[in-house]
């Protein structure tokens, strides 16, 4: 969803993570069937509140000038506490927790609560070796749920497009690009891939570039997505006769894939190519 500006009939006060929330979740015909979760952009004690009041569960981190009136320990009363300490407070609709991880943490939820504990594996660098600290539920649900703006936002981030343009709109069309981009690898992995985004990244642009009609000098090496995309493979006169490259044919011929160029040549040479000398 794309911000357009202050909305003239939003009169009622609501910060616009509200706003964007809320807007979302009118297509949902059945609330007490699902469960949302977001970030600290969008939580607020009132959505929460507002959003049980629809039987809609929810939880989210929250910024620590969000919590109003809640009691629970400030971040600046906690930075000396052992990792794994946690504090809460309730008011029936709605729990607050904070976490000390690396640093505090807040998040609230009108759905979980803090217990049972579980058991997080963390590095220290005191003790130089890896210890399991206490963490509550309400946090081990945001961290197994979080997935959507979270993780797609630290992708996003990861190889971010720097191409400045004049045009106001222009950023919207790269950022638009690098989320099919990062959409398309998350795709890969689920289907067992190997690349990292990285590599996905660098395939991606090596395919780009050789989808249209190659020039000489030809890659040494036409990627498979290319070779076998079946488009614009037309054969022409090769300057020299040369090796069919199909697998297991040893015959030569004057022929080649247009697009390929020798290199990996369609399977069809030998079969159409008119001289086998």
């Amino acid at each position: 969803m794309l911000y357009t500006g202050k909305q003239a009939d939003a009169s009622d006060g609501q910060p616009l993570g509200s706003q964007v929330v809320k807007q979302l979740l009118t297509v949902v015909d059945e609330p007490t069937c699902h469960s949302v979760t977001f970030d600290n952009f969008f939580t607020s004690l009132e959505l929460l509140k507002a959003l049980r009041e629809q039987g809609l569960s929810a939880t989210g981190t929250i910024r620590e000038n969000r919590l109003r009136d809640c009691t629970i320990e400030k971040s600046a009363t906690t930075k000396k506490d052992e990792r794994g300490t946690f504090y809460y407070r309730g008011d029936g609709n709605v729990v607050v927790t904070s976490w000390k991880d690396n640093k505090t943490v807040y998040v609230a939820s009108n759905n979980v609560g803090v217990k049972p504990t579980v058991s997080k594996r963390r590095y220290s660098r005191a003790e130089k070796k890896h210890i399991q600290v206490s963490c509550p539920q309400m946090i081990d649900v945001y961290n197994r749920t979080m997935g959507g703006v979270d993780l797609l936002d630290r992708s996003l981030s990861e190889y971010r497009p720097s191409i400045r343009g004049k045009k106001w709109w222009y950023c919207f069309y790269t950022h638009a690009v690098n989320i099919c981009a990062v959409a398309a690898w998350r795709v890969h992995v689920e289907v067992g891939g190997k690349l990292d985004q990285l590599e996905f990244f660098r395939y991606i642009v090596r395919s780009l570039l050789q989808a249209t009609f190659v020039s000489t000098p030809v890659p040494k090496r036409i990627l498979p997505d290319v070779r076998y995309d079946g488009k614009d493979h037309i054969m022409t006169k090769a300057a020299s006769q040369g090796r069919c490259k199909l697998e297991g044919c040893r015959s030569h011929t004057w022929y080649q894939c247009g697009k390929c160029q020798s290199e990996t040549a369609p399977e069809v040479l030998c079969s159409v190519s008119p001289s086998k000398t």
